[in-house]
Formats: C-alpha cells, structure tokens, sequence
C-alpha cells in the first residue's frame, strides 16, 4: 500500500486542514492546540477528505506515523507525549492516539470525548467548534490527572510504607521456613554420612576375614573351582575401595553435612552422594555373601564327598544282593543291571573329579549314582507286582483284538451305506478310515505277542511297555470306527432337517418381500439385491434334494445361510423405514418452522418497506427460494437442509430489516417539548475491512420511530467504533498490531 506523501518539516506543523472544513476559524483551532501544548503535549491535527485506499483510519494514522519522524520517539514507536487527532471527511470518522504518557488521562476518556463532545458539533457542521471543544476536554482532563498525581504521592508513601513492612514479615517467616528446611536436609545428609563410614569399616572387616578364607579353600580345590571365588573377592575389595575415596573426597571438600554454610541444595546434593557410596557398600556386601556361600559349599563338598561315596557303595552292594535273590527265584532283572552300571559309571566319574580337586562337581557325579542305585532297589522291589500286573494284561489285550476287529466289519458295513446314498462330499473325510484301523490290530496283536515273549523271559518291565503299546494302538482303531458312527448319525439328522430349514427360510423370505413391497420408496434397492441371493442360495439348497446323492450336509448350510440373510434384510428393511419415517417427521418440522419465520419476516418487511434496504429484501428473496426448493425436491436430506437454510435467512432478513427502521428514524425535541418526526439520511455502509460488529452508537436519543419498541434508543448518524478493551486500542477493524511500543486510542465514525 503506497504511503503518504509528506514534504519536509510538514509533519511539525501542529495543524492541517487538508479537507478545507475548518474554514476561518484555522486560527481558534491553533489557539487550542497552543494552550494544550502548554500542558506538555505535542499535538498534531489533521483534517482529510478521505482515508482511501486504506481499508480504515486506524490504518491511515498508522502509515502517517511511519511517514512522519517528529511523531516517532527514539524507538520508533510513537512519541510519548505526542496527542493526534484526525478527522476523515467522506467517510465521517475521527480518531484521537496519544503517547504513553497519557495513558492514565486519556485511557477511559478518548472515546467519551470524541462522542459526547466532538459528535454534536461536528452533526451541526460546525466542525472547528467540535475540534476546539475536544482540544479542551483533553486538556481539562490532563490537568485533573496532573493535580490528582500530586496529591496521590502521600497515599502512595503510605502504601510502600505497609508493603516494606508486609515484605519485612514475609522475609522473617521465609527466613525461619527455610531454617527448618535447611536442618531437616542437614540431618538426611549426616544420617546419610555415618551410614557410609559404618559401612565402609563393616566391609573392610569382611573382606579381610574373607581373604584368609579364599587363601585356604583354594589350596583345596582346583584353580576353576576357586576362580569364582577370587572374582568374588576382587569386586567386594574394588566397591569397597572406591567407596572409600569417594568418603574422603567429601569429608575433606565443601561436602561435609555440618558445615552451617550450606543451604538445603547443597545438602540435597551431599546427601545423594554418600547414598551413591551406601548403594556400592551393598553390592560390596552382596558379592562377599556370594563368595562366602561358595566357600561353604565346598567345603560341604569335601567334608561330605568321602561320606557320601561310602552311603552310594553300601547301597548298590545291597540293590546286587537283593537282585541275585531275584534271579535266582527266575526273574530276569536285566532293567535293573542296567541301573547298577549306570551309578557304577557315575560313581567312577565322581571320583575322576575329586582327584583333581573338583570337589563341587564330584559331588553332583556321586549324587547321579546314588539315584541309579535308588531306581534300581525300587524296580527290584516292583518286579513281583509287575508281573502280577502282566498276567493280568496280556488276556486283556488278547480279549480286545477281536472286539475291535467285529467293530472294523461293522463300520465297514455302515460306510458302504453312506457310499450308496450319500454324495462323496458328505464322507470324504472318514476315506480309509477302515484300512487305518485294520493296520492298527495288526500292529497291535504284534504288540501281543512280543509281550508273550518278554513275559516268557520274565521280563516284566518291557512286557507292561508292549502291552500299553498294544491297547494305544486298538484305541486308535476303536476311534476311526466311532467316526463312521458317528457320521452316519449326523447324515441321518441333516436328511431330517433339511427340508425343515428349506421351509423356513422360504417362509423368512416371503416376510421379507412383503415389507420391502410394503414400503419400497423408504428401502433402498441393494437390499433387494440382498434378498434375491438368499433367494437363490435357498433354490440351490432345494435343487441339491433332488439329486440320487444328494449332500445334506450343504443343503442345510444353504438353507441356515438364506435365512440369515432373510433376517437381516428384514431387520434393515425396518431400520431404514423408521428412519425415514423420522425424517418425514423432520421435515414437516422444520418446513411449519421456515414457513412460520418467512411470514414474519414477509410482513415486517412489507410494513416497513420504504426504509428497508434491498439487502433485507435481497435475503428475504433467498429464503423464499429455499423454501420453494425444498417443495419441489423429493429427497428428504435435501428437504431438511433447504427449509433450514430457508429458516436461517428469514430470520437473518428481519433482523437486517429492524436494523435499517432503528438506523433510519430520528424524532428530536423541538423548542416548543413536541416531538415532530423527522427521516435522517441513511448512515454510509461501512468501508472495505471494517465490519458493523463491536459498533457503540452515540448522540441523541431519538424517539421509536416506526417498528421500534417503547423504551428503546437508536442511534444518530454519527458512530464511535473500534477501539479495544486496553487503553481504548483499535484493533477490532484488523488494524496493525503497534511495532513494540504501546499505543492509546483509535479510531470511531459520527
């Protein structure tokens, strides 16, 4: 936006009446300026014809500041005792900004000054007297201020007096509070301090009895049995030592607890640092606990190895005595000699490792040959009741084979059926279900008679073994028997119930169609579409009965299939009907509304025609439209939306219309007290950028004129606008925000 033009030494120039409005009396508005400025202000008036092309005036006095330096302060920004004010002919607006320095005088009072003094001279024409008079007011008032600082700086001594003392007692209280806070953190930081040092002394004491311990065990067992603990040791020694430095660092530095220098952030961080050295003091502890557990286990190793060694030979002596006796009475112990090796072998190997100090691992070897020997004695003591229990099994299993071979014959009977009458699909998946079975007695009487075999030997543990084996194998048999079975059943039940499902999928589907064609326009046309697939799926199922083979199986799942389809069409169909049947209802609705706000707004604005302006007519002719629409329209959606928008402008049309009858009626006082009406000329519409919002009417208070209620007021032509709550401001019409400084007063039209 191009600035504005200023010649050199022009803007110094305390008044120019560039809109040519103040005519002869020039010199009575200098006199004004003069007697401001002897209150101390810089004062700039500025008459124009217009503010254009800027959008308002706010911005006008902006690009003015900017184009004239003796306006600016040393910042930049506008000078602090420098007072402006310009008035914008054509567009019938004025505006007061001032320096920061006026801010306590002029803040509450610019704009009363330009409405209640300035506006009814400048609607008389007699815009010098207007000026003169607002000069005036700003001065008075800038004095009452001066005087009212005087006499202020008693009652602001007193209040620094009271304040002083407040903060004098606020300080002793924070004082004694910080005391407090200052010894609780003191005693945390000396707690904190002594746990360290007791540590410390604690572990030292440990550590040197350990050292002795790991000397004398490693001289007793081997160099990798005594690694860990050396390790063990070697840690415990490096935290202790490195909590030891860290303990000296602090107690002779600025670390020390009872130094009364220190306040509670330093206390806070003293503590926290012997916490560090407790916490290295506890692994410390921890890794010589775990050394001192190893230790103990070796030597219960070497204590109890020789000990143990002696238990484990005296037992198995005792388990091959009491085998001989077995084998004598003729039973084969072979499981039992096995067991016997087995801990011999462990034995040895436990052993092996203790000549080579490896007395924790020696340990576990003797441990494994003690548990051979133990299996060993219970399977000696078991063998009686083993074979008990092989007598037994042996004719059991025997009387199950042919059990199960009568059931193979049945159930190759009952697959020939379902071969016959069935379709493949139905029993393709019990195919080869009678060869499995057969494979699995024929495995199974193996399994007979390597038991026989076995039991012959006396070898009762591996009998039972062959005879588990066996029953495993005819249950397998047994199972692909009762697949048939149970095949058979579930055909025989689907034959029953398919033409059951068929019918009453075709009963659903008839309810379906008649509420669809019951209610065709409110249901939309996918679900019919939906419909005739369950139609078709249920003809299929219908058609799969009709064949020599048929499959029951798909004809119910068909069938179950179309009727859930049928139900759920069904219940959609009669969500989407009641739904439409709301929004008929909606629509009635706010149809009667539109039509109830149209007539009101048709009637304000044909009462009141001659001062309503073509924009009210203009929006009550859109609304009309709308309404005409929505009749003609068959979607309900687009019905709702229409009569809405129809609605919203008809009342948008009669709030415009009671603007333009308040806007376009005045009726003052005559001397004579009657009150004769008089038409004032339509207020200008508002410039680019500027809106009617926030707008705060002045002037005289006129007499309702034609639509007004009793008791209400409208305003002149003359108005104030703009202006924000800080200082009077002006930023509500988007003027620019000021560029770091501060800012009083704005801009406002009459």
């Amino acid at each position: 936006m191009p600035g504005i033009a200023n010649s050199q030494g022009v803007d110094e120039t305390p008044v120019i009446d560039g809109a040519g409005i103040f005519g002869a009396d020039l010199d009575d508005v200098e006199a004004a300026v003069a007697a401001l400025e002897q209150k101390g202000a810089d004062v700039r008036v500025r008459t124009i014809t217009t503010y254009s092309p800027y959008a308002n005036l706010d911005q006008y006095q902006l690009q003015l500041e900017d184009d004239s330096p003796s306006w600016q302060g040393q910042d930049g920004n506008i000078k602090n005792n420098l007072i402006v004010l310009i008035i914008s002919f054509n567009e019938r607006e004025s505006g007061i900004w001032y320096g920061d320095v006026w801010d306590d005088a002029l803040d509450d009072n610019w704009l009363r000054i330009q409405t209640d003094t300035m506006y009814p001279h400048f609607i008389q024409g007699d815009y010098s007297a207007g000026v003169i008079a607002g000069l005036n007011e700003i001065g008075r008032v800038i004095a009452a201020q001066q005087q009212s600082g005087t006499t202020n700086w008693t009652l602001l001594l007193a209040v620094l007096i009271i304040v002083a003392v407040a903060a004098v007692v606020v300080l002793i209280l924070w004082n004694r509070r910080q005391s407090a806070k200052r010894s609780a953190w003191r005693q945390r930081a000396m707690l904190a301090k002594q746990t360290a040092a007791s540590g410390i002394n604690e572990v030292l004491e440990t550590n040197r009895m350990l050292e002795i311990k790991v000397d004398v065990t490693e001289r007793k067992v081997s160099a990798t049995e005594a690694a860990p603990m050396r390790e063990g040791l070697q840690k415990a020694t490096t935290l202790v030592n490195r909590s030891s430095l860290a303990y000296s660092e602090l107690a002779h530095s600025a670390g020390n607890p009872e130094n009364p220098k220190l306040g509670v952030m330093e206390l806070e961080h003293i503590e926290k640092e012997y916490l560090k050295i407790v916490a290295d003091l506890r692994e410390a502890k921890e890794a010589a606990k775990d050394v001192e557990d190893r230790i103990a286990a070796v030597q219960q190793a070497i204590d109890g190895y020789a000990v143990k060694v002696s238990e484990v030979n005296s037992a198995m002596e005792a388990v091959s005595v009491k085998e001989r006796g077995m084998q004598a009475e003729g039973y084969k112990t072979s499981y039992v000699s096995s067991l016997l090796a087995s801990g011999r072998e462990s034995l040895d190997r436990a052993q092996e490792l203790v000549s080579q100090k490896s007395y924790t691992e020696g340990r576990k070897f003797a441990d494994q040959a003690s548990e051979h020997v133990q299996k060993a004695s219970l399977a000696l003591e078991e063998l009686p009741r083993k074979k008990g229990e092989v007598d037994t099994a042996i004719p059991v299993l025997e009387s199950r084979i042919p059990q199960v071979k009568n059931a193979i014959v049945e159930g190759r009977d009952i697959f020939d059926n379902i071969s016959n009458e069935y379709a493949e699909s139905t029993w393709r998946s019990i195919r080869g279900n009678g060869t499995e079975a057969e494979n699995r007695v024929n495995w199974a009487t193996d399994a007979l008679n390597d038991a026989r075999e076995m039991a012959a030997e006396s070898d009762w543990h591996r009998a039972l073994e062959m005879v588990e084996k066996g029953n495993g194998l005819l249950d397998e048999a047994d199972s692909f028997m009762k697949s048939i079975q149970q095949l058979e059943k579930d055909l025989l039940t689907a034959r029953r119930d398919a033409p059951n499902e068929i019918s009453a999928a075709s009963a659903d589907i008839a309810r379906a169609w008649e509420y669809i064609n019951r209610y065709d326009e409110d249901i939309r046309e996918s679900l019919e579409d939906d419909l005739r697939a369950a139609e078709r799926k249920n003809e299929a199922a219908k058609a799969e009965l009709t064949l020599t083979q048929p499959d029951h199986f798909k004809a119910c799942e068909l069938a179950r299939q179309a009727n859930e389809a049928a139900d759920r069409v069904l219940v959609q169909a009669r969500s989407e009907h009641e739904a439409a049947e709301r929004q008929r209802a909606k629509v009635a609705s706010t149809r009667r509304d539109a039509s109830a706000q149209l007539s009101i707004a048709r009637e304000y604005i044909d009462d009141h025609s001659p001062v309503v302006k073509e924009e009210a007519k203009r929006t009550l002719k859109n609304a009309e439209g709308y309404l005409r629409e929505g009749e003609r329209t068959s979607d309900l959606e687009s019905r709702i939306s229409l009569f809405t928008r129809a609605e919203a402008d008809s009342k948008r049309a009669y709030s415009l219309a009671q603007r333009d009858v308040d806007n376009s009626w005045e009726r003052p006082t005559s001397d004579e007290g009657e009150m004769p009406e008089i038409v004032w000329p339509p207020i200008l519409v508002p410039g680019p950028g500027r809106s009617p919002t926030g707008q705060q009417p002045w002037g005289t208070t006129r007499s309702p004129g034609p639509g007004i209620p009793p008791g209400r007021s409208s305003p002149s032509g003359w108005k104030a606008t703009g202006g924000s709550s800080n200082r009077g401001g002006s930023t509500s019409w988007g003027g620019r925000p000021a560029r770091g400084g501060r800012r009083g007063g704005g801009s406002s039209g009459w």
